[in-house]
């Protein structure tokens, strides 16, 4: 092989491997981006001083906020901005759990949700807003009995004086959020909590601020007369719950008010209707 020939095949080598280094170094390049977003997750995990109960169950909310700040000491107040520099999170904790008034806002400073905690659980009037400003709900908790019924679950115990009917009528329905908040569908539902105990007044608001709905729970389980309207609150349907189910006379509405159906329930099961004309 000729100098000449031994350069150019050099050449051409080199070219090649700067060629394949190239095509692997763009190949890693979504890695790297992972990685760095995985970190910047854990690093803002680990940046914020919420217990990683509250961080779980609102998570969208959660990855808008970009600073957090916690005074000193063992009752401490955290604080949550958005990227904007809007204030996202207010709310005291003591002892690493969440105790007294919490509160947070949309990002265009329009209040979000608002109540308090006792003991990392929610306790007393609780309220959410729609961005645009009106009130969308209002709801009522009860730590004490929330923790009291947790034992009574966990103990079974026939001699115990103490049985909450809502353990008697449905174990399964009053501690999770879903079924005990029974939000519209419109409504935000993370909340900082995974379980409650809805325990007095409930309502959900139309944006307008008509009254969507309205009615008592007791221990976690709907209790008396619960009542439905539509947007120009004109009455949808009405009737009674006891122990969480229906029961006794139900009663729907046409849009002009007149009676479209009547229905009787004895604990949850329907043993009469009767439909009327248009």
């Amino acid at each position: 092989m000729t100098p000449r020939s031994w350069l150019f095949s050099l050449l051409l080598f080199l070219s090649a491997a700067a060629s394949a280094q190239m095509a692997l170094a763009d190949e890693a390049l979504p890695a790297f981006a992972d990685e760095e977003k995985a970190a910047n997750a854990g690093a803002q995990a680990a940046a914020s001083p919420l217990p990683a109960a509250v961080r779980q169950s609102m998570p969208a909310f959660y990855k808008q906020v970009v600073r957090w700040q916690r005074t000193a000491g063992k009752q401490a107040v955290v604080r949550g901005w958005y990227a904007n520099g809007q204030l996202a999170l207010e709310a005291n904790m003591q002892h690493q759990q969440l105790q007294g008034k919490w509160q947070t806002w949309y990002a265009n400073g329009s209040r979000r949700d608002a109540g308090s905690f006792k003991k990392g659980k929610p306790h007393g009037e609780w309220r959410g807003w729609y961005a645009s400003g009106p009130l969308h709900w209002l709801r009522h908790f009860d730590a004490n009995k929330q923790q009291a019924v947790q034992i009574a679950r966990q103990q079974r115990n026939p001699k115990l004086n103490f049985h909450p009917t809502s353990v008697q009528a449905a174990p399964a329905e009053f501690l999770a959020a879903a079924s005990v908040m029974a939000l519209p569908a419109a409504a935000h539902t993370e909340l900082p909590f995974a379980e409650c105990l809805a325990h007095g007044l409930a309502e959900n608001y139309f944006e307008n601020g008509q009254v969507a709905d309205s009615g008592y729970y007791s221990q976690g389980l709907r209790e008396g007369v619960w009542s439905h309207y539509n947007a120009q609150r004109l009455m949808l349907q009405s009737g009674y719950y006891l122990h969480g189910q229906r029961h006794g006379a139900w009663k729907q509405y046409q849009p002009n008010g007149a009676l479209k159906t009547l229905a009787e329930y004895r604990h949850g099961q329907l043993h009469f209707q009767k439909a009327y004309q248009q």
